[in-house]
Order: C-alpha cells, then sequence, then structure tokens
C-alpha cells in the first residue's frame, strides 16, 4: 500500500476483515488473491460443466429420430451448476467483505 509512492502503514483486523489506514488522503493498494495452483474440486466441476455443454450443446430435453428417442437427464442441460456443484464448491466461497475508507 502507498501514498504518492511511499509506503504507508495500515492495520489489518482479521475477525472483521477490514483495513485501516491513517490519514486523508488516497492511497493505492494492491491486492493478490486466489490458490496457487487451483484445487482438484474447483477443476473437476468446471470440466464437468463443460462436459455437459459439450455432450448437449442445444439444451435439447429430449430428441426423437424415427423409432429412436433420447431424453436428457436435467443435469445435462445447461451450464448452470447442479446441487452437487455448488456443494463441492461451498467451501471455496468467500463470503462479502467490506472496505471502509477512514
Amino acid at each position: 500500500m502507498t501514498r504518492d509512492g511511499s509506503p504507508v502503514d495500515f492495520r489489518w483486523e482479521d475477525e472483521t476483515e477490514r483495513l485501516y489506514v491513517g490519514g486523508c488522503a488516497p492511497v493505492s493498494v494492491t491486492f493478490t488473491h486466489g490458490y496457487a495452483s487451483v484445487p482438484g474440486d474447483v477443476v473437476a466441476v468446471v470440466l464437468t460443466a463443460a462436459q455437459r455443454v459439450l455432450t448437449n450443446p442445444n439444451d435439447l430435453r429430449q430428441e426423437t429420430v424415427g423409432s429412436v428417442s433420447v431424453t436428457y437427464a436435467a443435469e445435462t442441460i445447461g451450464a448452470s451448476l447442479s446441487p452437487a456443484d455448488r456443494d463441492l464448491l461451498k467451501d471455496y466461497r468467500r463470503r462479502f467483505a467490506v472496505v471502509r475508507v477512514l
């Protein structure tokens, strides 16, 4: 964190996820986040969603050609996340945080 190119003292509170900076002048904040490598659960959900789209690109519920009929499961329709996908990802989801300018 800098102000006019110089480092600025600040305080971060883990409990409230708040950043405190003294003074009234604007500061520049550089924030790095994310995982160094993508967790396996996240990769699995992304690949499964991609497979759903590739398997059923037209979002068909059912198709019939002559006497042959195919009905797709609801889980193969669309690129939205299934309840199982959401359950796998719940531990990676961050809740919102508030940054208050003093």
